[in-house]
């Protein structure tokens, strides 16, 4: 009896040392992936001219334009990024201004104008984050880029969709505060650009689809040209279509102040 219980036990224990690694390389590939998905290039300034398109659930549609310029501070590990919204003239002048922070903890910075109040309002880093981007179907948190470290990343596994490979892999956020219990991504294997993202709430329900097409190489850069958000719960979509980008052109600090917000796009 003595041996069948020291067997069962050596049993169990290669059975959880075996589990333990699988889970352990499992969580290092995925992170190995997705380290190599946030550090993908997009140069170091960016300008772009992006139509939005927000769908209601009864179809309706409203289209607006956007120009955003965007510009990462290696050494101060920064990127700074200001939108204005141009089109049409009821929301011509609202601006968004964002410094993002590498360093984790430091809370970003947001600023927030409206025109028509002749007012700048300063979002707070915390809850604010989860708000909608400029009206749209994107929250402000899932169009800023996060740090690697936010979530624990598990490789779930390779699919072949249509004759193209991709990662499958989890997301967990660390922040209990979030309102995303996990994320699922899509990882196209051939330039490391997620093309897919389902979103789940605290209570495992799916309520948001992120999807990104028509990539494309500018300037040697990954660059995918129609982003779209699907809203489950509140029926809503929104398309956010690149009309124009350019990489590396080269933008002056002066552009990314309150001042600037409020004075409206730089031609």
């Amino acid at each position: 009896m003595k041996y069948l219980k020291i067997s069962s036990i050596i049993a169990i224990l290669i059975v959880t040392l075996a589990f333990t690694f699988s889970n352990t390389t499992s969580d290092d590939r995925a992170r190995n992936i997705m380290d190599h998905v946030l550090n993908n290039s997009d140069g170091d300034s960016r300008k772009s001219t992006m139509e939005i398109v927000k769908i209601n659930r009864r179809g309706k549609k409203r289209l607006e334009e956007i120009v955003s310029y965007s510009k990462d501070y290696d050494q101060k590990d920064e990127k700074k990024t200001i939108f204005f919204t141009t089109l049409p003239a009821d929301v011509r002048g609202i601006s968004f201004l964002t410094w993002e922070y590498i360093e984790s903890d430091k809370d970003d910075d947001r600023w927030l104008y409206l025109p028509a109040m002749k007012k700048t309002r300063r979002i707070s880093s915390g809850s604010s984050k989860y708000e909608p981007f400029l009206g749209t179907d994107f929250a402000i948190y899932d169009i800023e880029k996060p740090d690697l470290d936010e979530d624990i990343h598990t490789f779930l596994k390779e699919e072949t969709i249509e004759g193209v490979a991709y990662w499958k892999i989890q997301s967990v956020p660390k922040d209990k505060k979030c309102i995303y219990s996990k994320k699922v991504h899509w990882i196209q294997q051939d330039n490391y650009v997620i093309t897919k993202t389902m979103y789940y709430d605290k209570m495992g329900d799916h309520i948001k689809t992120f999807q990104a097409s028509d990539v494309r190489k500018v300037d040697g850069i990954w660059t995918a040209f129609s982003l779209h958000m699907v809203n489950h719960r509140k029926k809503h979509q929104t398309y956010i279509n690149t009309k124009q980008i350019e990489y590396n052109i080269g933008l002056e600090e002066r552009l990314f102040t309150v001042q600037a917000l409020e004075r409206g796009v730089i031609e």
